[in-house]
């Protein structure tokens, strides 16, 4: 099976300015002992943003950590296995598999061919596209029987229908939801000073952008019209979006030419 290195390859972002939140990194993920951390949060909180955040310092501690981002192929089991065979097993030629399924017995034997000495993470993005009960079992599995070195950090738009309470209880799993996604007050500084420099470079917004970027890939322009932001602008700008980036950069978008930015924030509203 052919396997394309864009879906276990950790997305590039240090093309842009991203906007650091090291507090944030440190109460989502603390010292990675959870054996399950997922993020589940709506199109713009910066989930993305937040994994590939955590894998660079999971390096830099010199860490192993892997990548997959799912696509609606993934719904095949097979193809789904072959996937998860190549990242965690780092062998290039994916297992072949003689059954047309994949049971637990095929999870158990490539949980079989893992290091159990270091630690190693793998970051699984778009969780929300496999609606095969097939598929999402081999992710549930692979939970449930992962070595304790190993840890999984899962983003998705909705809850997986997984039976996550006694895990939770445990310890063994953080479900990280959009409030703490969400920018705070703690953000408030930078994003003033992201605002004072002109946050977007670009004036145009791709469906792409839209679905994927967050207020921590917004870019810099040094021509900006904006010279005046305060923190209250800032704090009606955090009300207004809930804390949500994208919205944030939405706003910011309709700000690039304008003189009263208050008034234009203060008549902004979710319709518009």
């Amino acid at each position: 099976m052919l396997i394309l290195k864009t879906k276990i390859e950790r997305p590039q972002l240090q093309q842009v300015r991203l906007l650091e939140r090291p507090k944030l990194l440190h109460q989502l993920f603390g010292d990675n002992t959870h054996r399950l951390v997922l993020i589940q949060a709506a199109a713009g909180y910066g989930k993305t943003t937040v994994m590939v955040q955590q894998s660079e310092q999971l390096e830099i501690r010199h860490l192993t950590v892997g990548w997959l981002t799912l696509d609606n192929d993934d719904n095949d089991p097979i193809r789904l296995y072959q996937y998860l065979w190549t990242i965690l097993t780092q062998k290039s030629d994916a297992q072949l598999l003689v059954e047309d399924r994949v049971t637990k017995s095929h999870i158990h034997h490539l949980l079989s061919q893992l290091n159990t000495t270091t630690s190693h993470t793998l970051f699984i993005d778009e969780l929300e596209v496999l609606t095969n009960p097939d598929s999402l079992n081999i992710i549930w599995w692979l939970y449930l029987f992962l070595p304790s070195n190993y840890h999984l950090v899962i983003a998705s738009r909705a809850l997986p229908n997984w039976a996550l309470a006694k895990g939770e209880l445990q310890g063994l799993v953080h479900i990280i939801r959009a409030h703490e996604l969400r920018l705070s007050a703690l953000d408030a500084h930078i994003l003033q000073q992201y605002l004072q420099s002109n946050l977007i470079q670009n004036t145009t917004l791709t469906p792409y952008m839209a679905a994927n970027q967050s207020l921590s890939e917004m870019r810099v322009d040094a021509a900006s019209t904006l010279t005046l932001i305060d923190n209250e602008l800032v704090s009606m700008l955090i009300d207004k979006t809930e804390g949500w980036l994208t919205g944030i950069q939405l706003i910011n978008l309709c700000c690039t030419n304008e003189k009263d930015l208050y008034q234009l924030v203060h008549q902004m509203s979710g319709a518009q």
